[in-house]
């Protein structure tokens, strides 16, 4: 196994990452995230100013409790630079699998087939929910293997059957 797993609670575990709704704040929001009955609202507050911010509801990626090779925490749609062995890498993110009730890896958009993260060295390098440059990564990578699959020839095929 080449991540860790936490066991004890500590306050870093319950963390969020997200984007602030303020269009002057750029910055991602890292902290305790609270829903509020009363606005409707979900506001974190920053673990660094200590100011509360309203937080765009489908930018909130959850703390996973796993750290990386370098001891930094995983968060949800954390983009993962990953190695196997003395293999190239390629790249992926973190995702919850509803059915397994486990955190897997995602190496494509358009596909639901998961990785299991032991059989992975993990490196967080981005986030593909916060940042649009690094959900790039992922589209090309997509293109990339899409571009080396083979194409079958129909063309001995009978005419009714050719697209």
């Amino acid at each position: 196994m080449k991540f860790k797993i936490e066991k004890p609670l500590h306050i870093a575990k319950l963390y969020v990452k997200a984007l602030p709704l303020e269009e002057r704040h750029k910055e991602i929001v890292m902290g305790v995230c609270d829903w509020s009955y009363i606005t409707e609202e979900y506001t974190v507050r920053d673990a660094k100013t200590k100011k509360n911010f309203i937080v765009n509801p489908y930018t909130i990626c959850r703390n996973s409790c796993i750290t990386d090779k370098n001891g930094v925490y995983v968060y949800e749609y954390d983009l993962l630079k990953l190695t196997h062995g003395m293999k190239t890498s390629c790249y992926g993110f973190l995702v919850w699998d509803e059915f397994y009730k486990s955190w897997k890896i995602r190496r494509r958009t358009d596909r639901t087939a998961y990785n299991n993260l032991d059989d992975w060295t993990i490196e967080t390098v981005g986030n593909i929910v916060l940042n649009d440059a690094d959900l790039q990564i992922i589209i090309n990578q997509e293109k990339e293997e899409d571009a080396k699959e083979t194409v079958i020839d129909n063309s001995y095929c009978p005419s009714k059957f050719r697209r």
